[in-house]
């Protein structure tokens, strides 16, 4: 399947990250990043209300590197994607807004071939 939408997350209306995703459907995003997230931490034995606050202060991190325009690693996005989405499914009070855009299809015109004299 083709990635068909773009997937935009802001903070307090700054652009955050963008990811590519293959439908704009929340809940199939988390199952795709940030369940397995979730259940890695259930089975080391970290209680859900230590984990919440963990992902709320991951969140609060990167709002803060990408607002003092400091480096972020591509890693560093997914993991915030994720603490986002685990936020979002546990209906969690988030700072981050999200969008999503379909992608624009574009045709393909081909050039004409002119003869050379």
């Amino acid at each position: 399947m083709v990635n068909e939408y773009y997937f935009y997350l802001y903070n307090d209306e700054e652009f955050v990250a963008k990811f590519e995703t293959k439908t704009d459907d929340i809940l199939l995003i988390y199952k795709d990043f940030g369940e397995d997230l979730i259940i890695a931490s259930m089975i080391k034995n970290i209680k859900l209300h230590e984990q919440i606050k963990d992902y709320q202060y991951f969140i609060k991190n990167i709002n803060k590197m990408k607002s003092n325009c400091e480096k972020i690693k591509k890693t560093d996005f997914f993991i915030y994607l994720s603490c986002f989405n685990i936020l979002y499914k546990l209906n969690q009070d988030t700072i981050v807004d999200y969008l999503f855009i379909k992608k624009k299809k574009r045709s393909c015109k081909l050039g004409r071939k002119f003869a050379v004299r």
